[in-house]
């Protein structure tokens, strides 16, 4: 579906704009500990 694709590139893109800013993905889990947390 056109939809499910769309979520995919967006998280692609995400990622690759917080990549830029300096946030990688152990920083990403980390954050995603403390909300749940």
């Amino acid at each position: 579906m056109i939809i499910d694709e769309m979520n995919v590139y967006f998280c692609l893109f995400s990622v690759y704009v917080l990549n830029l800013s300096g946030v990688t993905v152990e920083n990403l889990e980390y954050i995603n500990e403390r909300k749940v947390g």
